[in-house]
């Protein structure tokens, strides 16, 4: 029965200190708002952010807002986005290019590289033939080898000496960051 009384008093003083515990981060959101939570479709993709705090609706509105300056920068089908400017321009000129885009076309190439291929971001030819996204059909297998022959991320070609540029190799290859 000893022992029944010592262990009832530590579950006793457990459950007081748990309890204290429990009551004292209880405190600390008292008076806070509850969290903002915000879904939107950004880049064809959903997109559902949520911060907490004070400042929750600030931050769920700045991560809103620099979610469409990366979907109009890197989607290919705006005329004035970057990666339009680089399909543009393949197989000619280099192309400037800011860090947004600088980061995002570097970790892409790291990632193809790792994956032999695989994930490759000169998929532009493949996704408009199969008109991925658009409507269903089965392209021939000719026009397939084709534009097949336009994608290699081997051949997007990436300079930083000095001004960071890029370009791709050859006219027809596509950036596609969907």
């Amino acid at each position: 029965m000893a022992t029944t009384g010592r262990g009832a008093a530590r579950g006793a003083a457990l459950f007081f200190a748990l309890a204290v515990i429990a009551a004292g981060v209880g405190w600390l959101f008292v008076g806070q708002p509850p969290p903002v939570r915000q879904t939107t479709l950004i880049a064809d993709t959903v997109l559902e952010i949520q911060a907490g705090g004070r400042s929750g609706r600030a931050a769920v509105e700045a991560a809103l807002a620099r979610a469409g300056q990366l979907e109009q920068k890197f989607d290919r089908y705006r005329p004035d986005s970057v990666v339009a400017r680089i399909n543009a321009g393949a197989g000619g000129e280099w192309q400037t290019v800011d860090d947004d885009c600088w980061q995002v076309l570097t970790r892409g190439q790291q990632v193809a590289e790792v994956s032999c291929g695989y994930f490759d971001l000169t998929i532009g030819p493949l996704v408009d033939l199969w008109a991925i996204g658009k409507k269903n059909q089965r392209p021939d297998e000719r026009d397939i080898a084709v534009a097949r022959s336009l994608v290699d991320y081997r051949q997007l070609e990436m300079d930083s000496a000095g001004v960071r540029r890029v370009r791709l190799a050859r006219p027809g290859m596509s950036i596609d960051l969907g």
